[in-house]
């Protein structure tokens, strides 16, 4: 490496520890939920997305293209404010979920 002058000056070798070039698994801290530790992270509950929420959102997207359309009727308007709980209920619920997955919640 350079110095301020343009000479090289040589670099010491770096230190050679034995105990960090073998393989080590990664350290895990059990959960009182989990399998006892074996894994990196187990969530709490392990709890997936069901089927029919992803539908309903899809439905919900698909109930506003008469109002993009501008072809609204009355049976559009109804599903476009039904939609609005239904979105409101599958929000309250995937947030949980995800608050399911870091108990200890947030450090300040």
């Amino acid at each position: 490496m350079p110095n301020g002058v343009g000479v090289r000056i040589p670099l010491p070798a770096p230190q050679r520890n034995p105990r960090k070039e073998t393989m080590t698994t990664p350290q895990t801290t059990p959960h009182p939920d989990s399998d006892g530790g074996r894994t990196p992270f187990s969530p709490r509950g392990q709890e997936t997305t069901p089927l029919w929420e992803d539908i309903l959102i899809i439905l919900a997207i698909i109930s506003l293209w008469p109002a993009v359309f501008r072809i609204e009727s009355v049976v559009s308007r109804i599903l476009m404010y039904a939609a609005i709980p239904a979105m409101g209920w599958v929000m309250w619920r995937r947030v949980r979920r995800l608050r399911g997955l870091f108990p200890h919640g947030r450090k300040r």
